[in-house]
Parts: C-alpha cells; sequence; structure tokens
C-alpha cells in the first residue's frame, strides 16, 4: 500500500514513499486549472477563427479591387 508523507510547510501536498512523488490533493486547484484551460481552448478557437474571416475578407477585397481595375482599364481606353 502507498504511503504519503507530509510536504512540510505545503498545505496541500504529499510526497508518495515508493516513488518519491509530489501528489497535490487541491481539488478546487484542479478544477479551477480545468476550467481556465477550456476556456483558453475556446478563445483560442474564436481567434483562429477571427484570423479565418479577416483572410477571407483580405482576399475579397482584393478580388473587388482587381475587378474595379478592369473596369477601370476598359473604361479608360
Amino acid at each position: 500500500m502507498t504511503k504519503y508523507l507530509k510536504v512540510k510547510d505545503e498545505r496541500n501536498l504529499y510526497r508518495e514513499s515508493n516513488s518519491k512523488g509530489i501528489v497535490n490533493t487541491d481539488n478546487a486547484a484542479l478544477r479551477d486549472y480545468k476550467n481556465s484551460r477550456i476556456l483558453r481552448n475556446e478563445n483560442t478557437k474564436k481567434i483562429r477563427q477571427y484570423e479565418d474571416d479577416i483572410n477571407s475578407l483580405k482576399e475579397e477585397v482584393t478580388e473587388v479591387k482587381d475587378m474595379l481595375k478592369l473596369i477601370f482599364d476598359k473604361i479608360n481606353k
């Protein structure tokens, strides 16, 4: 059976006696971390979508400029 030893001056940290690994028992901090990670991922997805939208708009504006230039050239000939 694994034995956990309290880490000095740390409220939620314990050392596993066999592997000497540190275990954090602060479930609220874990939950907060997971929620913040989900929010970060959602924000990253939104930013990527905004970038895609902007790039699409740039392409469309370029197409409109090219068409206007063609029209202008035809009128001036």
